[in-house]
């Protein structure tokens, strides 16, 4: 009997001491810059570390966090860190701002990307490589400060430039001001320097302006369009969107709406690679008779593209890119008369192919 007790004791104090610890677990205090560890690979050639990702990538308040300022360590095991590598801290809800030390040289693409909370990024004087868009889809990135000694980037009212401001490298997508003007003097715009910028409504661009891709303004959706000073001997804007000076080309979609139409003017004679690239807002295209042109890709990605209106749909074949095994095909008029199977072709069955019609 007295060892049947001494067993029932035995249960009682165990389930005692597991329902403490699941209270205890539950009222645990939230987690702080102290749990913030960083992942790393050796850089053989320099003898040097790279961050490769962190324990706060994926992470949000839900997960028991408390918003991070993070001081990213210059030194890891003895040796400098001087790379910051691709996706290392993306998807962190977490993330507040970030410190760059001093050790660091290069910073990739896609490093801090959909860091939806991150507001403010320092950038150390050592920095010599800015690639692609580390902080592209940071929805509440407003300034990034640039130490003034560096000497190839700085920033300009939280914006990032190169140091002679000759080229525009990123917005900061957490500003919120609806139009912005790319400052006299600058001649090239990086590729997503103006990605996610959700506040944005209009883009001013000045005349010193020689190279704009096609990706410089990606996932704009409230952007309503740009402006082109009209002695920029390269672009002009019509309703909105680029084209090139003398009105021919066709070159990228930059006016966003619910339900966007777009009615290419009468005198284009191509439309561009990835003109219309990401366009999901774009339902209908009309293209004039005077288009004998579009390239590869100027269509893909328009998922709700649902008509098509080519004002002359005779005379147009379709050949598949290099690499590809394919045959050219031609197109009749009667499967380009039809809106919807025009608009299929573009965006989806042929999208990747080029487009050319018979003089």
């Amino acid at each position: 009997m007295k060892k049947l007790c001494l067993i029932l004791s035995c249960i009682l104090l165990l389930s005692a001491v597991t329902v403490m610890a699941s209270c205890s677990f539950l009222n645990l205090p939230p987690k702080t810059t102290k749990n913030v560890y960083l992942e790393y690979e050796l850089i053989e050639d320099k003898n040097a570390y790279r961050v490769t990702g962190s324990n706060i990538a994926y992470k949000s308040l839900e997960d028991g966090w408390e918003m991070v300022d993070l001081v990213i360590p210059s030194e890891y095991r003895g040796r400098p860190v001087t790379e910051i590598g691709a996706w290392a801290f993306r998807n962190s809800d977490i993330l507040r701002s970030v410190i760059i030390p001093e050790s660091i040289e290069k910073i990739v693409a896609g490093a801090f990307f959909d860091c939806n909370h991150l507001e403010r990024v320092t950038i150390p004087k050592s920095v010599k490589y800015i690639l692609g868009a580390p902080f592209e889809s940071c929805n509440s990135l407003c300034e990034m400060l640039v130490d003034p000694q560096n000497a190839y980037y700085c920033s300009v009212d939280g914006n990032l430039y190169s140091k002679d401001q000759s080229e525009f490298v990123f917005y900061a997508p957490g500003k919120t001001q609806a139009e912005f003007e790319i400052p006299q003097g600058v001649s090239s715009v990086h590729r997503d320097a103006f990605s996610h910028c959700e506040f944005l409504k209009s883009i001013a661009i000045p005349e010193t302006v020689r190279e704009l891709p096609y990706d410089a303004i990606m996932y704009c959706k409230g952007m309503q369009g740009i402006t082109v000073d009209e002695n920029n001997p390269v672009y002009c804007s019509i309703n909105g969107n680029l084209y090139s000076k003398d009105g021919k080309t066709f070159l990228r979609l930059c006016a966003f709406a619910e339900n966007t139409t777009l009615i290419i003017p009468e005198g284009v004679t191509s439309i561009e690679d990835y003109a219309a690239y990401y366009g999901d807002s774009l339902t209908a295209v009309t293209i004039p008779e005077t288009v004998i042109y579009i390239a590869p890709n100027a269509f893909t990605q328009c998922p709700n593209l649902t008509e098509a209106v080519f004002e002359d749909p005779s005379g147009w074949r379709v050949i598949p890119q290099r690499g590809k095994f394919l045959s050219a095909k031609e197109l009749s008029h009667a499967q380009l008369s039809s809106a919807a199977t025009a608009a299929e072709y573009l965006a989806k069955k042929y999208d990747a192919w080029e487009w050319q019609k018979e003089n």
